[in-house]
């Protein structure tokens, strides 16, 4: 009988090490990686293609979105395939005004669903200026200043015709420092600046709400005394003089 009752023990106690623990193991999924995601706003200023780079683990992504005056993010798109064609998304009908974006991958366990982390917030801003629509004349009036004005025509104008096209505009750099400049306006043609560079100026105001890709601006030694960096990056780096009152 004690022989028997130890057998019954030892029994009971594989069943709960090989057969217990090994089944809740497999309901245990590897959550998929933290996406990383990226913004473009399509030609008609009213669109916006969501593009997600290839994330680990992944069997699908859920977009959410939130709009201009909205306090919570709302689902959009679920996303079931891992395929190039199926990493991008484009969000029709919007209206002007400033979107954060953010994506989750999830993979399947089962008939369960796993979650992963959320990406980073990415946020772009869509107004009359958001896409360039034609060739830009350089004059007088779209860049007032004539410094940076024969800048724009000496170095971005590549094919000298005394217009920005869309390519032209498309830059991602620039740098106007120490030049006497007192007005930068014009720069909002230049809609994919991620680097501006305009210290040692004659600046008294800065707008650059207009150019939302802008990670870096670099416009101390100024005469500054406002700075309008809504829409840009949420972390754009600003190098500023300390009394420059910064809009966000």
């Amino acid at each position: 009988m004690k022989a028997l009752k130890k057998t019954m023990i030892l029994l009971l106690a594989a069943v709960m090490i090989f057969g217990l623990f090994p089944l809740k193991a497999s309901q245990a999924a590897t959550k998929p990686g933290k996406p990383v995601i990226t913004l473009e706003a399509l030609e008609n200023g009213t669109t916006v293609k969501v593009t997600i780079e290839k994330t680990s683990g992944a069997k699908g992504y859920k977009i959410v979105m939130k709009a201009p005056g909205e306090a919570k993010y709302k689902k959009i798109k679920t996303l079931k395939k891992t395929g190039t064609a199926v990493r991008t998304y484009t969000v029709k009908g919007l209206k002007e005004g400033k979107y954060a974006f953010k994506v989750k991958a999830y993979t399947k366990s089962g008939s369960k669903t796993v979650y992963g982390s959320y990406s980073k917030a990415v946020s772009i801003s869509l107004n009359s200026s958001s896409v360039v629509k034609g060739d830009v004349e350089i004059d007088e009036i779209n860049f007032p200043n004539e410094i940076f004005r024969a800048y724009v025509k000496e170095n971005i104008d590549l094919d000298g015709n005394g217009k920005l096209d869309e390519e032209e505009c498309n830059i991602n750099l620039l740098d106007v420092g120490n030049k006497e400049i007192t007005d930068l306006k014009g720069i909002e043609f230049f809609t994919a600046l991620t680097a501006l560079d305009c210290h040692e100026n004659q600046l008294t105001s800065l707008d650059v709400s207009k150019t939302p890709a802008l990670t870096e601006l670099y416009c101390n030694d100024n005469q500054l005394t406002s700075l309008d960096v809504r829409n840009c990056d949420p972390d754009i780096d600003v190098s500023a003089d300390e009394n420059v009152k910064i809009i966000r």
